[in-house]
């Protein structure tokens, strides 16, 4: 009876055995996996930093405008995402800037604007500042090779 016993014993002990490498294995396996996927992802994040650092920041020239009909279209009060403008805060961008369409953006030396409309579409790599009147505008001129940083 005892050796029956002992003999059972060591067959469930072989059995419990041979399930722990099994585990191990699969534990081996899906760290392996883990490793893979965090290389994949370290080196997605790189790229990802790349563009991101290529588009956040930029040399625009930036000019000025008022909400007079024969600098906008025929609704100038009424922006690209359809709401008012607001003197002091938003701006429009060239066409080629489109992506930066509803997001803030800091202004070197202007701070930090909205983008909320849209240029002609035969200005590019422009900015146009939203200001109260002709004068301001026409004082203000056009400045070139000013950096703009896309916040969010």
């Amino acid at each position: 009876m005892l050796k029956k016993f002992l003999i059972f014993a060591i067959i469930v002990t072989n059995l419990f055995l041979v399930y722990l490498s099994l585990q191990l294995v699969k534990e081996d396996k899906i760290i392996k996996e883990l490793r893979q996927e965090n290389l994949r992802l370290r080196a997605k994040n790189k790229l990802l930093a790349r563009k991101l650092r290529a588009l956040t920041v930029c040399k625009v020239t930036v000019t000025f405008y008022t909400l007079s009909k024969n600098e906008c279209d025929n609704t100038p009060y009424i922006n690209a995402l359809g709401r008012k403008p607001v003197i002091g805060r938003d701006v429009a961008v060239s066409r080629d800037l489109i992506y930066l369409l509803g997001k803030y953006v800091y202004i070197e030396g202007f701070g930090v604007r909205k983008v909320v409309d849209l240029m002609n579409p035969r200005f590019k790599n422009r900015v146009d500042i939203l200001v109260g009147g002709k004068r301001q505008a026409r004082r203000l001129g056009k400045i070139e090779n000013v950096k703009l940083v896309v916040l969010y």
